[in-house]
């Protein structure tokens, strides 16, 4: 948890003046991970969800996107559970978003950055695509069309 919220600062670091970022922020009777308090990201909340032990995968992600009410929200989970629950992520995020700005993200190591959920999978489709078996898969859906 603590590594992934210093990727979140260090992201945000890079895109706003460090002054702007603060960890632990409390804000009416919430606490949240990382926000910004000036710049460009003013007014965004961070929270990073390592899912483990929350119960319910889903009523977590709701319950964490409803503390920050009307505020933009991004919400980065570990690579591993982003992988893990890649389609349930997507999901939940689309629901979510009818209602609230939220985004997700996970730990984009090469950049020392993060990287969209969504832009994760669309990466993970292509490569698919590119095996043999992703080829044959595809193929066989193109001649099912």
């Amino acid at each position: 948890h603590y590594l992934a919220k210093a990727f979140v600062v260090r992201h945000l670091a890079e895109r706003v003046d460090p002054n702007c970022v603060e960890t632990e922020k409390r804000e009416d009777i919430a606490v949240f991970d990382v926000a910004t308090t000036c710049g460009g990201l003013q007014g965004l909340v961070v929270e990073v969800e390592t899912l483990y032990g929350t119960g319910t995968v889903v009523h977590k992600l709701v319950e964490t996107v409803e503390r920050a009410g009307k505020r933009k929200m991004w919400i980065v989970v570990p690579n591993p559970q982003a992988v893990i629950y890649l389609p349930l992520l997507l999901k939940t995020r689309r629901e979510l978003r009818k209602e609230h700005d939220v985004e997700f993200y996970t730990l984009d190591v090469t950049s020392r950055g993060l990287v969209r959920l969504t832009d994760v999978a669309s990466m993970l489709v292509k490569k698919w695509k590119e095996t043999p078996k992703g080829v044959e898969e595809a193929n066989k859906s193109l001649a099912a069309d």
